[in-house]
């Protein structure tokens, strides 16, 4: 930076430069960068013997009354000090407050901010000329910002900032401003200084005399003050350098144009670097920090003053806050982005301001890191803050400090409240509730939530207490101080709760009479936050029962479900039928899950024909394991109860009037029977199903095979017939099931399994109807019989399609 202020360092001899500044070092103290920063801005400096430049500086501090350091920083600050006699220095420090009407000391720090070279420029000027160009610069700000915001205060402050500005005359600073509030469009600084109503009003296009253009415009004049007054530096840059400088940031940044002016409006100092050093500065977030493209914009345009830091010190800020906290890259990625401004803060700053969390609030170190982790905008606040939260904290709430301590870590939303308005809060609250500011500190200690809130949150929620509840205001500040997280609730969900208990309440005069007797702060409490559902719902009932007179609505009863399903049996079937009766919001009935019935046709006489020969081979296998008892549940959940005593299938939808029809099938070869029709034989049909308690034999439907016992068509006949593959609705050999059907049918359905494989398959049930008569050879009569029920279809996770085994064909007889 020194070289780049004064290249002509870069020509001197090393080995004198090096002696003459060790020379000075010894004679004023100042360390080597300091005093070649003064030489770089006086580069005459040099041609001082340091005995010479050690007696000006005495001179100095004499002349004006300062100590030593003070006039070292004088020294830094304006190295030209030297130059100028003591005398003729005090008398210009006089002659400039006097123009200015400040105090010397502020008149002498303006003559230090100005360059070397006008400070003798000044010396010989005549009297008076300062007050000009101090009235003019306020006459341009009066015409451009209007004199309410003009005032001699900002005047003076723009100076104070920036001392050039009394060296440049009137019209180069008028050709700056103008050039300066032209650079952004009126839409585009619109949105950026008055957020999204401004943003849609400017593009909206409001007329020049309407009242949005007249707000749009005074937004924008504020906000271009503010700018100014933050950097009035930008005003010492010609008019061509300003706008081309706005140009060349947008394009260097790769942004929009209104991304690029909220930019200026917060750091407008990006005017003053050059575009090509901004640019690497954004490359270098991305490629040496690692930063992703998107969010490192992102960074910059909420926090500009990222690119007036070199990358180099980025990177350093980065490490040092990554090895604070103890956290991977990624983590420190999500809090670096969540809060750009951390790596402006250098490594002692960020160690300084955990030690002093550490130390106010009596935090283990791994807490106060976990601490900063949970809300990183800690580390962006000022040790005096943390003093003066901690200050206020001590005062409000009674409490030891390691249980203070533990208070902030599990509300630690109490270090980013202001501490002025703590205390204002913490009064507002004592005079609402009738409290003393202990009580309101009790409060604080057991649920601080509520001082989050504003006054007119708590007055609406207090409000809700005694109005919707009809509770008497001493015994809702008593419940308030008992459950301070009343006042901290949500005022909609609050009234919303009193509401639907109230609709209730009112329909009895004795629960009435109860819930103007309620004085306990705990009832209170239970009435506003403690009714659920659940809860409301068994009031319900008691209303349509009719039974407020007997039943207390703040019975701890209410609030206990079995409790109070054993003392009224009756709710249960008032549930049921208020589920039943329920109807969406748009008026129609809800719509309830159902079982998908599937029909099936009536089948020809050759697939009957087919049927009966395919269950006469099963007859003849070799008995494979007894099926499961009566009364078990299939273990795939596929079979439903059977009763005990007489084999008839229980159903728990049976009572609503709903069939679920489901099966339970066999794929294991069935137990030799004998030729009895009366006995049902246990094969892989899909269910073979009694239609009487005493476990009657079905009757056979027309056309079945005699002796082959009661069989349905399979539901996939060319599947069977046609490409030789055994599709069984059963499933498996092991696991035998007796089937399930529906109690108003007597028949069942079977799929036949591959002759000479010995192996059974199983599959998803057929989805459609089975083609009938008409789908296979003339004639074909239907088959008479009772209804075929419903089956239930097998979920895909259980489908298992077996092939049949090598040597096996559907034409080999049974041996």
């Amino acid at each position: 930076m020194i070289l780049q202020r004064q290249p002509a360092l870069a020509r001197a001899h090393p080995r004198l430069l090096a002696e003459r500044i060790a020379a000075y070092t010894r004679v004023t103290g100042l360390s080597a960068y300091q005093l070649l920063y003064v030489v770089a801005r006086r580069p005459a400096v040099l041609q001082l013997p340091p005995p010479v430049l050690g007696a000006r500086l005495e001179a100095l501090s004499e002349g004006l009354s300062l100590s030593r350091e003070d006039a070292l920083k004088m020294l830094l600050s304006q190295p030209a000090f030297v130059d100028v006699p003591p005398d003729a220095l005090r008398l210009l420090v006089i002659r400039v407050a006097g123009e200015l009407r400040v105090r010397p000391p502020a008149a002498l720090r303006v003559l230090a901010g100005l360059p070397p070279g006008e400070l003798r420029g000044i010396l010989v000027r005549p009297p008076g000329m300062l007050r000009e160009r101090l009235a003019g610069l306020r006459r341009l700000m009066k015409q451009t910002f209007g004199s309410r915001r003009a005032t001699p205060r900002a005047a003076l402050l723009l100076v104070a900032r920036c001392p050039l500005l009394l060296a440049l005359p009137n019209k180069a600073v008028e050709a700056s401003l103008a050039a300066f509030m032209s650079i952004p469009p009126t839409k585009s600084l619109a949105a950026a200084a008055g957020g999204p109503a401004a943003a849609a009003r400017a593009a909206a296009g409001a007329a020049p005399g309407s009242g949005a253009s007249t707000t749009t415009s005074t937004t924008a004049n504020r906000s271009m003050l503010k700018t100014l007054l933050a950097c009035p530096h930008v005003l010492t840059l010609p008019p061509e350098t300003l706008r081309g400088r706005f140009v060349t940031l947008a394009a260097a940044a790769r942004i929009d144009l209104p991304a690029a002016v909220s930019m200026l409006l917060l750091q407008p100092r990006l005017l003053l670097v050059d575009p090509a050093r901004v640019r690497s500065r954004l490359e270098g977030l991305t490629f040496s920090l690692m930063v992703p493209r998107k969010t490192a914009l992102d960074m910059v345009v909420r926090q500009p003053q990222l690119l007036v830091y070199q990358t180099e010190t980025l990177a350093e800020n980065w490490a040092a806050l990554q090895g604070l906290l103890g956290v991977t890259f990624e983590a420190a990625m999500a809090v670096v982005a969540r809060h750009p401004n951390l790596l402006c803060i250098g490594p002692a700053t960020l160690s300084s301001k955990l030690a002093a969390l550490e130390a106010l609030f009596a935090l283990p170190h791994a807490r106060a890191v976990l601490l900063c982790l949970e809300r990183p905008v800690l580390l962006t606040y000022s040790e005096r803050r943390y003093k003066l939260i901690h200050r206020t904290l001590s005062s409000l709430i009674p409490l030891t400090p390691a249980a203070l301590g533990r208070l902030v870590l599990s509300h630690s939303y109490l270090l980013q409240e202001d501490p002025m308005q703590l205390t204002s809060k913490a009064s507002d609250a004592a005079s609402l509730l009738a409290l003393t500011e202990a009580d309101i500190g009790n409060m604080l200690g057991r649920s601080p939530a509520f001082i989050t809130r504003d006054f007119r949150h708590w007055q609406t929620n207090l409000d809700t207490i005694t109005s919707s509840l009809g509770v008497r205001l001493e015994h809702a500040r008593a419940a308030v101080f008992r459950y301070p997280g009343l006042l901290a609730a949500d005022p909609a969900e609050l009234h919303r709760s009193a509401a639907s208990l109230m609709c209730l309440v009112r329909t009895s005069p004795a629960w009435l009479s109860q819930l103007e007797a309620v004085t306990q702060p705990d009832v209170v409490f239970r009435c506003l936050r403690g009714h659920n559902p659940r809860t409301l719902a068994h009031l319900r009932f008691l209303v349509d029962a009719g039974l407020q007179k007997k039943q207390s609505f703040i019975s701890p009863i209410i609030w206990d479900r079995p409790t109070f399903t054993q003392r009224y049996p009756a709710f249960v079937e008032w549930q049921a039928a208020r589920a039943a009766a329920a109807v969406a919001p748009n008026g129609l009935p809800l719509r309830r899950p159902r079982l998908t019935a599937v029909p099936v046709a009536d089948v020809d006489a050759e697939e009957e024909v087919q049927a009966g020969a395919a269950e006469a081979w099963l007859v003849a296998e070799p008995a494979g394991p007894a099926p499961q008892a009566e009364g078990t549940v299939d273990a795939r959940g596929l079979g439903q109860g059977w009763d005990e005593e007489g084999g008839e299938r229980w159903d728990s939808s049976g009572a609503s009037g709903r069939s679920a029809a489901g099966t339970s099938t066999s794929a294991a070869a069935p137990k030799a029977t004998s030729g009895s029709a009366g006995s049902p034989a246990t094969s892989t049909s899909a269910a073979v199903t009694s239609s009487s308690a005493a476990g009657a034999a079905a009757p056979k439907p027309e056309g079945a095979q005699p002796g082959a016992g009661a069989s349905l068509p399979p539901a996939s006949n060319a599947l069977t017939t046609g490409a030789g593959v055994s599709v069984a609705t059963a499933m498996s050999r092991q696991s035998a099931r007796p089937a399930a059907a529906d109690d108003r049918s007597s028949s069942a359905s079977s799929s036949a399994a591959q002759p000479g494989s010995g192996r059974a398959s199983s599959t998803k049930l057929a989805t459609k109807p089975v083609r009938g008569a008409g789908g296979r050879g003339a004639g074909a009569a239907p088959a008479a019989g009772p209804p075929v029920p419903a089956l239930r279809a097998i979920p895909r996770r259980q489908q298992v399609i077996r092939m049949p085994s090598a040597g096996s064909s559907v034409d080999e007889e049974p041996l």
